[in-house]
């Protein structure tokens, strides 16, 4: 794998899906567990039910982390509001999360609650964010294995296409139905060998811990 990776602690629940099979596979990883401690379990997971494109020497695996945009306040009617006190600090708390993640380019929206999110992650690394429209799932995904196969970027997009990002990749969706929280911090790993390919997904919490819904 071509990326440095966080030694930001994290709580994991990963899910992988097995070919043939519908529902996920879940494990739930200690609470002390390093992101980098947590690739290497997921790695191995997929591995374990992925068959050929799992944990293999020769297999290339691109890594996508993926969040729901920041805290923002509809309450006045703005259907493209920027980001809240609260949204802005976890902005940063993205850029934290990532600070020794190895990221190639990062995925946003058109909206200004995906851009500003995004902002500190990219300023960080160095990096300019690309704008996807939303709902273009699909064409993310085939977009990412297509151009950063073997490499790690940053997803920022909104609760209604998460799930559907998570599909396309291949791997299973850890909800039936996306919380109604901002805090949720998906690692998901696509392996690819000789055309056969397997994914599977860690959900973890990042920054302050969103409110019962």
């Amino acid at each position: 794998m071509k990326t440095r990776l966080s030694d930001a602690v994290i709580r994991v629940t990963f899910y992988c899906r097995r070919p043939g099979i519908r529902r996920a596979t879940p494990a739930t990883g200690s609470s002390g567990l390093k992101i980098k401690q947590c690739l290497v379990a997921l790695l191995l997971f997929v591995f374990a039910v992925g068959g050929l494109a799992g944990c293999n020497r020769d297999a290339t695996y691109t890594v996508a982390y993926i969040v729901r945009h920041a805290e923002v306040d509809y309450s006045g009617g703005d259907t493209n509001p920027s980001l809240t006190e609260a949204g802005r600090a976890r902005a940063l708390a993205l850029r934290d999360q990532l600070k020794n993640a190895a990221l190639v380019a990062i995925y946003q929206t058109e909206l200004t609650r995906t851009r500003e999110t995004a902002a500190p992650v990219a300023a960080d690394q160095g990096l300019t964010a690309t704008e996807i429209a939303d709902g273009q799932n699909q064409q993310l995904v085939d977009h990412i294995l297509a151009n950063h196969a073997g490499q790690a970027v940053l997803i920022v997009n909104h609760s209604h296409n998460i799930l559907n990002i998570i599909s396309a990749f291949g791997a299973e969706r850890p909800f039936d139905a996306y919380p109604n929280e901002f805090d949720k911090f998906f690692i998901l790993i696509h392996s690819e060998l000789d055309g056969a390919s397997s994914a599977g997904v860690f959900v973890t919490e990042y920054g302050a811990a969103s409110p019962p819904p």
